[in-house]
Parts: structure tokens; sequence; C-alpha cells
């Protein structure tokens, strides 16, 4: 709840300062300071304290921009928008009354405005069904309205693009050969048609001889963006020249893998593969091992690769990143997006649910030992000194 707390007012210090700029109005320096990462505003009287210059320039915005005097200007509010509100049960069992709430119990609560989206009644997720929110029900989109609101949105975004190639691409490719492995999440279909119309730019200068071969390009191109989010990766060959033609499945995996990520999955793999009890003496520095002993009670002679990886804790997981990338207070964001891709892709697999009563996320690293390796050797970490003992 605090860190819920904290994203609220970063934001709407960052939509100030935006509207500032925008009316060419210097920010003063104490809207500038953005928050720092992992801040928590638990406190309701912190966390109205952090709310107040932010909404008190907006107010002040809005009021010029309409013309109304200062007076008037608490009548103009911030809509605040939650997304998927239904996660928010996750973070405690009052959470969602409390959000609700916002604009009742804070004093500066006649400049916001809560509305949440929701894939289902806030009643059926933990809210009092006497608080339910006065709601509105949209319901499922048939073929023909999604089609279009692909077409109108896609036809935006890339203006110039031929009706015929944007009906084919929405109405035949999309819904048909998309569709039922990305569900009908329209974002997830956008994306997936930005991708597919990038491609066949890039293919124009290739004459097609007839509008069925025109299709099979876009079919293929259709096919290795739902393969990229449904699967590892894209194992076909690249023949650009970032990567050679005779590369393996791996070097091209490895390619598509970030620094970050790279490291996440070693630190991971090695976190289920040593004992807790011999972390101080192989992930402590050198000058401070003289007072710790390795347990050699815990040791095994079976070789790494044949042992199942046991769960690790998350902080675990985290400290050895750190160790291994010897810079410290790398946690923030960009880090939880790289484990939550690696989770999606399935090298990574959580156990346990992250909330607020709950501490105990395990990790197990489900990538095979010459991935791992590889991994380790483009950081330049050597597995023995960890693994051989």
């Amino acid at each position: 709840m605090g860190e819920l707390h904290a994203r609220i007012v970063e934001l709407l210090r960052r939509e100030a300062v935006q509207v500032l700029q925008e009316r060419q109005v210097k920010p003063p320096a104490s809207l500038l300071h953005r928050t720092s990462v992992g801040r928590q505003l638990r406190a309701l009287d912190r966390f109205e304290a952090a709310l107040k210059l932010p909404l008190h320039w907006l107010a002040q915005c809005n009021a010029t921009a309409d013309g109304s005097s200062g007076h008037d200007a608490g009548e103009n509010k911030v809509v605040i928008v939650l997304d998927h509100a239904q996660e928010l049960a996750r973070l405690g069992p009052n959470v969602l009354e409390l959000i609700i709430n916002l604009p009742e119990v804070l004093q500066l609560g006649c400049r916001i405005a809560i509305v949440t989206i929701s894939r289902l009644p806030l009643s059926s997720v933990g809210l009092s069904p006497m608080r339910e929110p006065p709601s509105i029900c949209f319901p499922t989109y048939s073929e023909s309205e999604a089609t279009e609101a692909l077409m109108q949105t896609l036809k935006i975004d890339l203006p110039g693009l031929p009706s015929a190639e944007l009906q084919s691409l929405c109405g035949s490719g999309l819904l048909k050969f998309a569709a039922p492995y990305l569900g009908c999440d329209l974002h997830q279909l956008l994306q997936t048609g930005r991708e597919v119309i990038c491609a066949n730019k890039v293919e124009e200068a290739i004459p097609k001889q007839d509008a069925h071969q025109g299709f099979v390009a876009m079919k293929k191109h259709l096919d290795q963006a739902v393969k990229r989010r449904v699967g590892l990766c894209d194992f076909m060959k690249d023949k650009s020249e970032s990567t050679p033609p005779d590369a393996d499945e791996l070097s091209v995996a490895l390619s598509r893998l970030t620094q970050a990520e790279k490291r996440l999955i070693v630190a991971a793999y090695l976190g289920g593969h040593v004992e807790k009890e011999n972390d101080g003496h192989l992930f402590v520095d050198k000058h401070r091992r003289h007072r710790r002993v390795m347990n050699k009670k815990s040791c095994s002679n079976t070789p790494a690769h044949v042992c199942a990886p046991h769960p690790t804790p998350l902080m675990r997981v985290l400290a050895i990143y750190h160790r291994l990338a010897r810079q410290p207070q790398l946690l923030g964001p960009p880090l939880f997006e790289h484990l939550a891709s690696l989770r999606d892709a399935g090298l990574l697999h959580f156990a346990g649910n992250i909330s607020a009563q709950e501490h105990d996320v395990k990790v197990t690293c489900r990538a095979e030992l010459p991935m791992v390796r590889a991994c380790a050797g483009h950081l330049n970490v050597d597995l023995a000194e960890y693994l051989c003992r």
C-alpha cells in the first residue's frame, strides 16, 4: 500500500511538471525532485502532504486554462485511473476500500477522482457490496467491432497504410491467427500488428507476384511475432549482419538477452545449486572470509547439472545478483521488468504470492547448464568457483 501511494504521488508530480512545461512555466525546484525508488508512504498524513504540491499546481494550471478564479480552482479534479483494479486485492484485505474512499478521507480529496477499470466487480474481489461504486459494463467486442477498433487505431498510428492491407491484417490476420494464442487483449494484438507492418515495410523492395504471395509473407511475420510472445524466443536463423548465418539456437537466444537478464539467470542458478550455509564463503569478499568456514557437510559429490535446483528466496537471488554485478543498489523498476520477462519466457519460475503479507517468494531457475554456462561466459563469471567444491 505504501508503494502504491508513492507511485500515485510520482505520477501526479510528473503530470504537474509536464503541464507547467507545456505552458512555458518554470516548475519549482521542489516539484522537480523525483520520488526515490522503493520509497513508501504508508501513513495517510504523509501521503496527503506529498500530494499537496502537485495537486496545487495542477489546479492552478487548470484554473488558468479555464479562465476561472483561484476560488474555483478547487473544482477542477484530477482523475486517477487504476487499471486491472482486481489485482489490488492482493495488497491486503482493505486496500480496495481505502483507495475508493480517498476523495472522502483526504483533506484535498475534492481535487481528485478515482476511476477503476476491472475485469470483475469490485464487490467480488473483497470490496463491501455497500461500497460498490457506480459502474459501467462494457460488453465483449464482436469480431467486426474488434476489427474496426484495430483498423482505426493502426490507421492513426501508421498513416498511409493501404486500406486493403490493413483490412487483411486485422480481419484475416490478427483475429484469425494471433487471437487464439494471445487472447482478445487488444493491446497485445495492436503491438503484434505494428511489428508485422514494420517487418513488411522491410520487404517492400521485394516484388510480389500476386496478393496471395503478399498474404503468405504477412502470415510468416505474424507467426514469428506470436512465437516471440508465447515462447522462449524466435529460433529462426537471423539473416541480418548482426547474427552469422551458421549461428546455433543457443547463440540466437543469448543475443536476445540483456546483460542484466543473463546475470539474473546465473544468480538464480547459483542460488538453486549452492547451499545457503556456504554463502558467506562463496559470496563474501576474500579479505572477510577468514572468519567464515565452508560447511563441508552440505557439500555433495553429485555434479550440479544432474541435481534438481531447489527454490531459493527472491531476496537471496537479488543478493547474489548484486555480488556478481559488483555494484550496490541496483534495485529498481528495470530490474523487476527483467525478472518478469524471464518469468514469461519460462527461464525463471516463481512460487508464492507477492503481497504485503507474504515475503517468502521463491525462485527456481529452469535454464539448463549450457545456457547458464554461456551466460556466465559473457559476464566473465567462473561457474567452477561456485559449483566445484
